[in-house]
């Protein structure tokens, strides 16, 4: 802990911790130390103990306050500082000593002759160089200070990541170096069209801080540093340093200083410091900007986290995939991401969305397995007046849709070549055109594919071209499924119940053992959306405050012998989807079209096809049935 020691004179106390922010210094009752001293002012000076700077002030005493035998208004204070209020001295030490050996090195001090207490000091890291009321002093002090204070504001650009705070420091370190009463910082606003006012040091009720003049701020904007007269910016009261901040090959602001008229004007020692300052607080406006956008980034994670459908991630397969989305998000990368139907592939296309610099922008969302070629090309690219039968207006597509946001196409290995060589354009050009249409739309979209199919089989069998396949593949994501990751089974069913006990009147809070033992030990062939429904179907069928084994169905409660468990089929996944798609909307077919993505004729195609009936008379049980 920081303290003053008594070196002479009478104090009230001989040994004086600094361990509280200000501690004042006078011959006044009323004061922390109170000096026995006629020499001394009743209220004569205030120590301040900031987070790095310990600064002595002199409140307008008679007879002055000394540090170093130097009069000073203001001073940082240094190891071996010697303060001297009227007759009385004290020695100021930063180091964690007691009583006894810090009066004893107090004493030695005093005692030693001049020359090898001069010598002493000088060896220090430390060296003290007080800022007064003159404004020559020893040119060896004022660079030995300055250095203190540029390692002081070194260690600052670690200790302040907080912006505002890092800016205020280093105005108040510039005016402690080259001896200025006003400093400020004006950052560069986003358009570039002018500054902020960022952090500022000087009196009250001053007009501060300065517009810089045309001809100064052309010279700042080039990079040069430079000092003005009263006379360069036609003003009456100041000389002044201008400092640009230069944040990766470009001014992102400046830093003005000033003296008032009549002190000795700024030289090129001053110019040469304020520059070194300036580099350093733009390094650290860069790192408080770069952690800004960390801290944004990491908040967004956790945001997409604990959303509606958050990723579970218990298993480091699973942590690995949302380590790939953040550090994909971050680009403008098509993405293909594969795994078997229920795995989560439209999660992580929305977890990469949001991360993303375009989250403000649309994502639109194509199922391209419910949709035939026909009407699958009309919803990717649109239509024109007339093309066909039946299209009575044009029709904006889907990627027009998407326009300045990511586009998530489902189900990528199920289109035809046909609708392949259009896509491929896309992907080529960022442009095409509309059916039945000549004029080239052009579109700025990140893409983002998915599909639970083998694509370098379909390759080789013809089925998928391979230049569009090189052209979607540039990050490819592979999701687990759920039997690769049982480590995440038990807590999913968790957030599972939770999650649906806010839509399903239930009683149910928590899982039997026995339940959780046959949980744990099913397949799930279905993924997770297989176990979201079978939670679902227990808050339904179940009573109580506990599920049980007998509410879950008989496939999980008897599960099948392993060799005879296969991953989903294509049709049962378009299944489940269809069916997931009425339920949420309560069997309105309008509604459940719309959220597919389909006509309402096609859903009605696909009802007939799977034995869909058209109003909600299944046991939600078939929903998990092949």
């Amino acid at each position: 802990m920081a303290s003053l020691i008594l070196k002479e004179g009478k104090a009230t106390q001989s040994m004086v911790p600094l361990d509280k922010e200000t501690v004042c210094l006078g011959r006044s009752e009323g004061n922390d130390v109170v000096i026995l001293d006629g020499r001394v002012s009743r209220e004569h000076a205030r120590i301040h103990v900031g987070d790095d700077l310990i600064t002595l002030t002199d409140l307008g005493s008679s007879n002055g306050t000394y540090v170093n035998n130097v009069q000073v208004a203001r001073q940082v204070l240094m190891e071996n500082s010697e303060i001297r209020l009227g007759s009385t001295v004290f020695l100021f030490t930063d180091q964690d000593n007691d009583f006894p050996e810090a009066a004893h090195q107090a004493q030695a001090h005093k005692s030693a002759p001049q020359s090898i207490r001069y010598q002493k000091e000088m060896s220090t890291t430390e060296i003290d160089y007080s800022i007064g009321n003159t404004d020559k002093e020893p040119r060896e002090h004022m660079v030995e200070y300055r250095l203190q204070l540029l390692y002081r504001m070194a260690r600052s650009l670690h200790s302040y990541l907080n912006l505002p705070a890092l800016l205020q420091r280093a105005v108040e370190i510039l005016c402690l170096g080259v001896r200025a009463d006003n400093a400020a910082v004006l950052l560069m606003t986003e358009d570039g069209d002018g500054f902020i006012p960022s952090a500022q040091m000087g009196p009250k009720g001053t007009r501060w801080p300065v517009e810089p003049p045309e001809n100064i701020l052309d010279k700042l904007m080039a990079g040069r540093a430079l000092i003005s007269s009263p006379e360069d910016i036609s003003k009456e009261s100041d000389c002044m340093l201008w400092l640009p901040l230069w944040d990766q090959r470009r001014v992102s602001g400046l830093i003005e200083v000033a003296r008032p008229i009549g002190r000795v004007h700024f030289d090129a020692e001053d110019l040469a410091f304020a520059s070194a300052i300036a580099g350093q607080t733009a390094a650290g406006i860069s790192d408080a900007r770069a952690f800004r956008v960390l801290r944004d980034r990491h908040l967004a994670l956790l945001k997409s986290m604990e959303s509606e459908n958050p990723f579970i991630a218990r298993s480091q397969a699973v942590l690995e995939v949302l380590r790939v989305a953040d550090r994909v998000s971050r680009t403008s990368s098509t993405v293909l991401i594969r795994g078997e139907s229920g795995t989560g592939k439209e999660m992580v296309a929305q977890l990469i969305h949001r991360l993303s610099d375009r989250r403000d922008g649309p994502l639109i969302c194509v199922n391209c397995a419910v949709l035939s070629d026909a009407l699958l090309e009309s919803e990717l690219f649109g239509h024109e007046k007339g093309s066909f039968t039946g299209a009575v207006k044009q029709r904006m597509g889907r990627f027009e849709m998407a326009d300045g946001g990511t586009i998530f196409l489902d189900e990528i290995g199920e289109i035809s070549p046909e609708t392949q060589a259009k896509l491929l354009r896309v992907l080529q050009e960022n442009e095409f055109e509309r059916v039945g249409g000549t004029r080239p739309v052009r579109v700025d979209v990140r893409v983002i594919a998915a599909t639970n199919r083998d694509l370098e089989k379909a390759m080789r069998e013809g089925a998928f071209r391979d230049d569009l396949f090189y052209r979607l593949n540039v990050v490819d994501i592979r999701i687990p499924s759920l039997r690769e990751r049982p480590e995440d089974i038990l807590p999913l069913a968790e957030h599972f119940l939770a999650q649906l006990r806010r839509k399903i009147p239930s009683g149910i809070r928590q899982i039997s053992k026995s339940a959780e033992k046959a949980i744990q030990g099913h397949t799930w062939p279905g993924n997770c959306r297989e176990l979201r429904n079978v939670i679902e179907r227990a808050l339904v069928m179940g009573d109580g405050d506990t599920l049980l084994l007998e509410h879950l169905p008989p496939e999980i409660r008897h599960p099948l012998p392993p060799e005879s468990v296969v991953p989903q089929s294509k049709e049962h996944a378009e299944k489940m989807q269809i069916l997931e798609a009425l339920r949420l909307c309560q069997w309105n077919k309008m509604d459940a079209a719309q959220r597919l993505g389909v006509s309402r004729s096609t859903l009605y195609n696909k009802l007939r096809k799977y034995g869909i009936p058209a109003s909600d008379t299944t046991d939600t049980s078939c929903w998990i049935q092949d």
